[in-house]
């Protein structure tokens, strides 16, 4: 069978943004029904770790930073010693 999963164009398929859930479904749903020897369409950004046959890129890394910014826990602005913004 063939499976086309469509990711989140806010986010990247990667370790990085593990605390998204719907990032997780992605990852975890293309991993297994590669494991059972399904083949796996992944339309995502420029970054990925999910396994998947084919993976194709429908937005580029410049046009979600435009879209996006980079508001994004993973480039916090947030500094613990100071308890502030930095």
């Amino acid at each position: 069978m063939r499976f086309h999963v469509v990711s989140l164009a806010n986010t990247h398929v990667t370790e990085a943004f593990s605390a998204c859930a719907f990032t997780n479904k992605v990852k975890y749903f293309c991993r297994m029904i590669k494991d059972r020897s399904n083949k796996v369409f992944l339309y995502a950004g420029e970054q990925n770790e999910a396994p998947c046959g084919q993976h194709i890129v429908c937005i580029r890394e410049a046009e979600r930073a435009a879209y996006v910014g980079d508001r994004h826990y993973t480039n916090a602005q947030w500094d613990p010693a100071l308890g502030r913004r930095r």
